[in-house]
């Protein structure tokens, strides 16, 4: 039986997705709520409650669209449950809190899978839950798939509140949230969580296990809001052939080989890494192949007892235009260079150096020589008001 505030929220919900769904011309939504008949999940028993999910998400395909409300308590999936469809469709899961409604995935095959084949429109939303892994190498938490070519614009995706963590300090996902195809995806307060750091920075360490926290690729650039990615191999991970656009505000990458990852095969317009704190073994910021990009208002500092390992705050290759201002690089090891450019004369879309770089206002906490190394092909650089200690 829901309680008010839990009928007043699912409503409000519902009445977000109808709007959603108006505007693409497509049916009523199917409202479901997962502890309910048909579905009957319960929760807190620890019996596996996939069949009720994957029954659930089976009814939203054949009625096109449909919103699951999983109330609190705890929930368990055995198996991953899989959303597929070939024509257009909208999904919504909704728990009622990352502390309160808690899913618990048991297998190596990861949480939830929703994907689409050469479909128009795979419209996704999720929020207020929590996926705990319950082994190690537990799979993929949450994925939406789509093809990377097609019409994008018309693939939206909407996830909020939602944390990936482990049940124990071994365990973890191989990857957390895992996205492709979809159009500007808008992700705030998703929180991965990987294994409990333990001091070992080696190659095979424990800590960079999970390969990837939150992964964008195939995508129209999204935008991450105070989102935080600790112990993976890479935080964040944004690739594309059209990746135009995508930031990162107020995010935080801690315990990884490389906190934020961004490249594109062409020249792709647009990205921003904003008021976000980066503390990795490799490298901070890599970005590649991308015109136009601003680094300001961030924190970079280097892990402890990384020394052995060289280090690269902000590492960008191919960049046409940047600016690096007002950061803070926090003193760390002698063996690192906190602003890296570079790049190609040319290439097979014209030429690629950077030509247009400004780099103001930051703290570098060391020398000028071992603070910026700048490659031989880039022009237009212009140094203005740092410090250097």
């Amino acid at each position: 039986m829901l309680s008010r505030r839990q009928k007043q929220l699912k409503a409000a919900w519902l009445v977000v997705l109808g709007v959603c769904i108006q505007w693409c011309g497509a049916t009523v939504p199917l409202d479901i709520t997962i502890t309910n008949a048909p579905y009957g999940a319960i929760p807190n028993d620890g019996l596996d409650d996939a069949p009720a999910f994957q029954r659930a998400l089976d009814d939203i395909y054949t009625a096109t669209n449909g919103a699951i409300f999983i109330p609190s308590g705890s929930y368990t999936l055995d198996s991953q449950v899989v959303f597929r469809t070939t024509t257009a469709r909208i999904v919504s899961l909704r728990g009622e809190g990352t502390n309160s409604t808690v899913i618990h995935c048991t297998s190596t095959n990861g949480g939830f899978l929703l994907t689409s084949t050469n479909a128009p429109r795979l419209t996704v939303f999720a929020r207020d839950m929590a996926l705990v892994a319950d082994r190690a190498g537990a799979g993929t938490a949450f994925a939406v798939i789509s093809p990377e070519s097609g019409i994008r614009q018309t693939r939206a995706l909407v996830v909020e509140n939602l944390l990936i963590t482990r049940a124990t300090a071994t365990d973890y996902f191989d990857y957390g949230l895992v996205v492709n195809g979809q159009h500007r995806g808008v992700f705030r307060n998703v929180v991965f969580e990987g294994p409990e750091p333990t001091g070992d920075l080696s190659d095979t360490a424990p800590i960079f296990k999970p390969m990837v926290g939150i992964r964008l690729n195939g995508s129209y650039g999204g935008v991450f809001y105070n989102c935080r990615v600790s112990s993976a191999a890479t935080a964040f991970e944004m690739k594309s052939d059209a990746g135009e656009g995508g930031s990162y505000d107020g995010c935080t990458a801690d315990y990884c080989r490389i906190g934020c990852d961004i490249y594109t095969p062409g020249q792709e317009p647009g990205f921003s890494v904003t008021d976000s704190s980066i503390r990795a073994r490799d490298v901070g910021v890599r970005i590649e192949r991308r015109r136009i990009g601003f680094l300001t208002g961030n924190e970079f500092s280097t892990l402890p007892g990384s020394d052995a390992y060289p280090y690269k705050d902000v590492y960008l290759t191919n960049v046409r235009m940047i600016e690096l201002a007002n950061n803070v690089f926090i003193a760390g090891h002698a063996n690192r260079v906190c602003f890296t450019l570079d790049g190609e004369m040319s290439g097979n879309l014209g030429p690629k150096k950077p030509s247009s770089v400004i780099i103001d206002h930051n703290d570098f906490n060391m020398d000028r020589i071992n603070a910026i190394s700048i490659g031989s092909y880039v022009t237009g650089v212009r140094i203005l008001n740092n410090e250097y200690y």
